[in-house]
């Protein structure tokens, strides 16, 4: 099964507040919300999707999702 759900940070404040931020980790590492994925130990994942429009060609709209992955994977550790 696959569901998604999506929260906006607006241009104002583009970066999540500490207490947000804290509540996010703290429900990450609570009991029953420790899993390995695939025979890796990870804390969580960060799934990238997109609808790609009518007037963008498959090939362009892939490559902005992956831009996505790369761009996050290239500056973390």
């Amino acid at each position: 099964m696959f569901f998604a759900m999506s929260t906006f940070v607006p241009a104002a404040a583009p970066m999540m507040n500490r207490a947000a931020l804290d509540a996010l980790f703290e429900y990450f590492s609570s009991p029953g919300h420790g899993r390995t994925w695939n025979g890796l130990d990870a804390l969580y994942s960060i799934q990238y999707y997109g609808t790609i429009p009518d007037f963008v060609r498959d090939k362009e709209g892939i490559a902005f999702i992956q831009g996505m992955k790369k761009a996050v994977e290239d500056n973390q550790p």
